[in-house]
């Protein structure tokens, strides 16, 4: 909807840079989130492209989504972070 749309537009979900701007005005995380996750629900119903399984439940992953992991670098050797 347009409602979204301006919810998700660049002026909203930009990120307050000086203590001029405390962002008072913006919408908070939970609110775009939750709009996003709206959006992509309803665009993903009527996708029509490359033919990739959008019902995939990752589920099983949720508990590693608490840790900072990245798959950057060698595999072999051990990180520096």
């Amino acid at each position: 909807s347009d409602e979204e749309e301006a919810m998700l537009s660049p002026e909203m979900v930009r990120i307050p840079i000086d203590d001029e701007d405390d962002g008072a005005n913006l919408p908070n995380e939970s609110d775009i989130l939750a709009t996003y996750d709206k959006l992509l629900k309803r665009k993903s119903s009527v996708h029509f492209g490359y033919p990739y399984n959008l019902m995939y439940n990752h589920e099983e992953l949720y508990e590693f989504m608490k840790y900072s992991i990245n798959n950057l670098g060698d595999p072999f050797i051990t990180s520096n972070y």
